[in-house]
């Protein structure tokens, strides 16, 4: 049975969240591509999707066509947020706002307790985002994303909800 952040019923404005699936690749790699300097490649979520035992992968959408997209990995009740990214043509209308809700609810369902994630500095309307869903910066990590350009690590710690421990 699908959990409810794997619902894929389709929601007002046409939107279903779901699997990452082999067929969602062009639209990923694409949106992935216009979304980072040094994006991942094909073969980068190929290998999330089949190989990675730890990895959750899903997107976000419209039809037929993928929105957005997160590769996550579920380690030891942590989420670790990989890649999160909405296509250019649909950013600034609250995707991103809805993809966070879903993995905050994923991250429930999995009981996990903690989201961690690394972000650009630069990269000021994602910070913006996580900031607002309370996440709080923990560090940097010099160098991460090249020479002279740090990441800003983030966190949320959480309970599951629904009692359980």
């Amino acid at each position: 049975m699908p959990s409810s952040s794997d619902a894929g019923a389709e929601r007002p404005g046409g939107l279903r969240f779901g699997p990452m699936r082999a067929t969602d690749l062009d639209d990923v790699v694409r949106i992935e591509a216009a979304s980072f300097p040094t994006p991942w490649k094909r073969e980068h979520f190929v290998h999330e999707l089949r190989h990675n035992r730890f990895s959750v992968n899903r997107v976000l959408r419209r039809g037929t066509r993928a929105v957005g997209y997160v590769s996550v990995w579920i380690i030891d009740r942590e989420l670790q947020i990989n890649k999160l990214a909405i296509d250019p043509d649909d950013r600034g209308s609250g995707l991103g706002r809805k993809l966070l809700e879903r993995l905050l609810l994923l991250a429930d369902e999995t009981r996990c307790g903690r989201i961690s994630l690394e972000v650009r500095p630069a990269n000021t309307p994602a910070l913006a985002l996580y900031t607002a869903f309370g996440f709080r910066e923990t560090g940097r990590r010099a160098d991460y994303y090249g020479p002279g350009e740090p990441a800003i690590l983030m966190r949320l710690d959480s309970r599951p909800r629904g009692g359980r421990d």
